[in-house]
């Protein structure tokens, strides 16, 4: 159902995208509007899987609690934004920039490991997010 879900969020999310962008490259105001939407959905759509993460009385999930939800929702949800935003026209002058942050993006949600610690993550994506702040993206990239 989780899956389902996550599918159908990227489906509206690349639909939107296809209705929204013309048939040549956005402009940059335009590309960084569309990706942070991208963006913005998608983190709406893990904090509502988080939220059903069972926790302990000291508000943190099992260890297997939370490898599930990296694994069933996380690097779903991230594999979409990648194809989301690449199917996104970039402008020629942010086109080298934005294929250096989901690669970096891909690099990094590859390499989520199950013993994976929030620390660490901040860690793995801070490249992803470096990248993402030279673009000017206000949601992407952002803790």
């Amino acid at each position: 159902m989780k899956k389902n879900f996550i599918f159908i969020g990227a489906l509206v999310v690349l639909c939107s995208i296809a209705l929204a962008a013309p048939a040549g490259a956005l402009s940059e105001k335009d590309w960084r509007k569309q990706a942070d939407n991208v963006c913005r959905q998608s983190q709406t759509l893990l904090n509502e899987d988080a939220s059903t993460v069972p926790v302990d009385s000291t508000g943190n999930p099992s260890a297997a609690d939370f490898s599930a939800f990296i694994n069933d929702s996380v690097k779903p949800n991230y594999a979409q934004v990648i194809g989301s935003i690449k199917a996104l026209p970039a402008p020629k002058a942010i086109k080298a920039q934005v294929k250096k942050m989901l690669s970096l993006l891909q690099k990094a949600t590859d390499s989520i490991s199950p013993d994976v610690t929030q620390a660490s993550l901040t860690k793995l994506f801070a490249p992803t997010t470096k990248v993402a702040k030279k673009l000017g993206l206000k949601v992407c990239g952002q803790s």
